[in-house]
């Protein structure tokens, strides 16, 4: 026969399982509501950026020489943009605010100058913003449009993972690489960096 306390404290244990249960699915819930909500945000600056952006492109270079002036930018309700991320691999596209913040809903220029072939871009890890990098391939293409029409071509080159303490890494340039995409693992502990390559532009002339 069983006692009394042992039946009662089955009974809470299940209780608290259950109520924890219900905790982590309505968590996981509302984070997907964020993801959806920070998305979509993004989508709605992009469309403004690029209204903004001229509508003849033209392919560009990086050229590694010279000074390295500050990228150009449009400012959209309050917030500067430097320019459009592309990748046709992911179906990302996103606008890349002129600034990088551990928490903001969209891509941020982390250091560098993209004509000069030292940018780096952190984003968020969902699966509509940077959250895929890992899932790109060597050699996949991707562009990186400024506000001025400049249309700027890369390929990917490698994937990296960098502590998360360790994020200056991401601006050693060990390798020719032209320019590096990060996002945090969903631990916080690491950071998965692409490394990509331009795509030269060869004149007629």
């Amino acid at each position: 026969m069983t006692s009394r306390p042992r039946t009662r404290a089955k009974v809470l244990l299940r209780v608290l399982l259950a109520a924890g249960a219900i905790l982590a699915i309505a968590l996981v819930a509302r984070a997907y509501v964020q993801q959806n909500r920070d998305l979509e945000s993004a989508r709605g600056d992009l469309a403004k950026l690029e209204s903004l952006i001229p509508e003849e492109r033209t392919s560009a270079n990086v050229v590694p020489e010279g000074e390295s002036e500050p990228s150009p930018v449009v400012n959209i309700d309050g917030r500067d943009y430097v320019g459009i991320l592309e990748i046709p691999s992911l179906d990302v596209r996103l606008p890349i605010a002129a600034s990088w913040r551990p928490e903001s809903p969209r891509p941020g220029a982390y250091a560098g100058v993209l004509e000069r072939g030292t940018l780096a871009i952190g984003g968020p890890n969902t699966a509509g913003q940077l959250g895929r990098l890992t899932e790109t391939s060597d050699g996949d293409r991707f562009t990186i449009t400024d506000v001025t029409g400049r249309v700027f071509t890369f390929e990917v080159a490698t994937i990296e993972t960098v502590k998360s303490d360790e994020k200056a890494k991401i601006l050693e340039k060990v390798e020719p690489w032209d320019v590096s995409l990060f996002a945090d693992t969903f631990s916080g502990q690491e950071i998965r960096v692409l490394r990509g390559t331009a795509v030269p532009v060869f004149n007629d002339n």
